[in-house]
């Protein structure tokens, strides 16, 4: 009983650590500003990882054009960035076999 206590701390420890940081650089800065109102920091943090192809940047960029937040609202650059984005999923899913 003793050691089980210690034991069981310890591969909790373990596990906790291994959450590492979030692998989507720049993610957290653009949800912090995004989240706080401050729409045109959000944008302009978030424009280049979409430009380098990040699905999450992407995502938000589509959001941001939707809704017009921190730029004005433009459905042609809304429907291009999915169509870009729906295609490259389709390269993918092909390369996989799916």
């Amino acid at each position: 009983m003793k050691i089980r206590i210690p034991l069981i701390l310890f591969l909790g420890s373990l596990l906790v650590g291994c959450a590492g940081p979030n692998p989507n650089i720049g993610e957290r800065s653009t949800d912090m500003a995004w989240m706080g109102g401050n729409y045109p920091a959000a944008f302009e943090t978030v424009k280049p990882y979409a430009d380098m192809g990040q699905p999450w940047a992407q995502l938000r960029i589509a959001i941001f054009y939707e809704n017009g937040w921190g730029v004005t609202s433009d459905i042609k650059k809304l429907l291009n960035g999915t169509k870009r984005q729906r295609l490259k999923r389709q390269k993918v899913i092909g390369l996989k076999g799916r």
